[in-house]
């Protein structure tokens, strides 16, 4: 993304190149929508983050809130950020929920940080599995800050983005994202709940082989989202799962967790996201992520091509780019691979639909409406000169009886035959020939016929070797096939409200007014808290945040003493009558109260 570059989208700032494939995955935050309580879940925990991870997080993450547009009272706005982040060259677009892998890639490969609109539930305050505000914004948005890092951030989007994915990783995405959904809907059924964490943990045994994307997704869990870094001797928490959950973070710093020099065999370890980390990886700066980048990046298919690239996009079951040293890009699932006796690729056989492509483009007329049942086609020397029948010239074709509306005898090196009528030829931009048509066209080899005239125009490639193999097509905005899911829009369900509901929400309301008021002047305000404690007492669905909130706005604002002890006396019993019965509310009572050094 280029410094400053942005415009109005409805309500949202996102830049004039995004392709739309990405942004259907852009909604509006609909600021006025969030509720006093999810401004206090907010408030709470960058409160106490602020504190300990000034101590315990990268010396970035300081400077980071302020310089990304982070405030600690208020979730932030998205447009704000985005305004911030734009002085170093990145931005920031709001999503709701979670968006395909390939996606958040592709955004953060041209420096956009996609931010979850949604907030995390009271019940899930300390971590969840669900992509929110917390972890997008408070997580990963300070270390932006810091420009080693950002430049890693940039470089692995740039490589995640070519990682072949295969078949399993989609379904297990799918699995993970459910489950998530389900986590933060307050009107799951516990019968559902279970047969999702059923279907992850049976997604996660079917995966039988570690592919690219896999590999680079660890690299990403072990750095990105729950690295550590040596500063001054010590390990400094930066990745974006410790920043948004102290209580993640805690565990992770104690001897119980192993603590392992950072290497590139972090590729080999795998990560569960709904479980507490047994180890953590640690490096020595910002500066060895991208080395260990790029030591990665020399050993993955799209830098390597060749059988072994080839036979993996295969392996993959799912779609896939091959690049033909002609230039010529084919998209698809490729499930057939032909060698010869010497090892080298003879024949290549895609299901449909199929893209083909040059440069990322695709080429007009081939698209997958076109190539909606295939594509099939052999490769390597033609019979008839040693020269690369990529590189021949039209001087060539036009001696060896090779011209438009001709019957021609194609033979190749291999023994595939190509028999038929030429229709016409594509050159690319750079004057390779990379695709040639054929109509009344058999194809054969060794008596099996690979092609037959009843099926109409035979588009055959024309390359000698495969240079390059990725995941994904060339072109996602022309590729008609739904490689990426649909975006989830409604993924978090609010709570239903009642009259006793709206009661207590308004008393988070009263609160955030209370305290705009009272921090704005030195009147005397025992008497307001007091009608507020009232309230509070008489007020029979609460919960600890609450609380906590009433007991600090009575701390800092009570001028008599013995005004103070009573008003928290009062609170703490009403609060403890109410949630006694609740193990969970109340085990965060009282450590919420502790945090104010009141005992329970």
């Amino acid at each position: 993304m280029e410094k400053g570059e942005t415009f109005m989208h409805k309500k949202t700032k996102i830049p004039k190149s995004l392709p739309q494939y990405l942004t259907q995955y852009i909604v509006d935050q609909n600021y006025e929508q969030y509720t006093e309580k999810e401004h206090a879940i907010w408030r709470h925990i960058m409160k106490q983050s602020k504190i300990y991870f000034s101590k315990f997080a990268h010396k970035s993450y300081l400077e980071g809130l302020i310089r990304t547009g982070l405030c600690i009272d208020k979730i932030p706005k998205v447009e704000d950020m985005n305004s911030k982040l734009s002085e170093f060259g990145w931005g920031a677009v709001c999503i709701r929920g979670f968006i395909p892998p390939l996606a958040f890639l592709d955004f953060q490969s041209r420096n956009i940080l996609p931010i979850a609109a949604d907030i995390r539930s009271l019940e899930n305050i300390t971590y969840t599995p669900s992509p929110d505000i917390v972890h997008e914004a408070a997580g990963h948005a300070p270390i932006i800050a810091n420009e080693s890092y950002r430049k890693y951030l940039e470089k692995y989007a740039q490589v995640a983005r070519k990682a072949i994915y295969s078949k399993q990783d989609i379904i297990n995405y799918e699995a993970i994202r459910e489950l998530s959904d389900l986590k933060e809907n307050h009107q799951h059924k516990k019968k559902d709940l279970l047969n999702a964490e059923k279907k992850v943990a049976e997604t996660n045994k079917n995966i039988t082989w570690v592919s690219e994307a896999n590999e680079v997704a660890r690299l990403y869990w072990w750095t990105v989202e729950y690295g550590l870094v040596k500063t001054l001797g010590e390990n400094a928490l930066y990745g974006a799962g410790l920043l948004s959950s102290i209580e993640e973070s805690r565990t992770c710093l104690s001897e119980k967790i192993r603590k392992i020099p950072l290497s590139l065999d972090c590729i080999k370890q795998s990560y569960d996201i709904t479980k507490k980390q047994p180890q953590l990886y640690v490096a020595d700066n910002f500066t060895q992520l991208i080395d260990l980048l790029e030591q990665y990046e020399k050993t993955m298919c799209y830098l390597n091509g060749g059988l072994k690239s080839t036979l993996k996009a295969q392996k993959s079951e799912a779609v896939t780019t091959t690049i033909l040293n002609s230039n010529l890009g084919i998209s698809g699932v490729l499930n057939q691979v032909l060698t010869d006796k010497n090892k080298k690729i003879i024949f290549l056989k895609w299901q449909g639909p199929v893209q083909l492509s040059e440069e990322e483009n695709e080429i007009p007329g081939h698209g997958t409406s076109y190539h909606k049942q295939g594509f099939s086609t052999p490769i390597g020397k033609w019979s008839i000169t040693k020269t690369p029948p990529s590189i021949v010239d039209d001087r060539f074709l036009f001696e060896n009886n090779m011209q438009k509306n001709n019957h021609y005898h194609l033979k190749f090196e291999s023994g595939f035959s190509v028999k038929g009528t030429l229709k016409s030829w594509k050159r690319s931009r750079n004057s390779k020939l990379m695709l040639m048509s054929w109509k009344n066209c058999t194809v054969s080899y060794k008596q099996i016929i690979y092609f037959e005239p009843s099926w109409g125009i035979f588009d055959m490639a024309v390359g000698e070797k495969v240079d390059s193999v990725y995941g994904g097509p060339a072109n996602y905005e022309t590729y008609e096939k739904k490689v990426l899911s649909p975006p989830t829009r409604l993924s978090v369900v609010k709570e239903k409200t009642n009259k006793k509901d709206r009661k207590y929400l308004n008393m988070y309301k009263e609160l955030a007014m209370k305290r705009q008021v009272f921090e704005s002047t030195k009147d005397k305000k025992d008497k307001i808290i007091e009608q507020v404690v009232e309230k509070f007492k008489k007020t029979e669905l609460i919960d600890w945040l609450l609380c906590h909130d009433l007991a600090e706005l009575i701390q800092n604002h009570t001028t008599e003493a013995k005004n103070k002890k009573v008003f928290i006396e009062e609170i703490v019993l009403h609060a403890v009558n109410v949630l006694k019965d609740d193990k969970q509310a109340f085990y965060q009572l009282k450590k919420s109260l502790k945090l104010l050094d009141i005992s329970i």
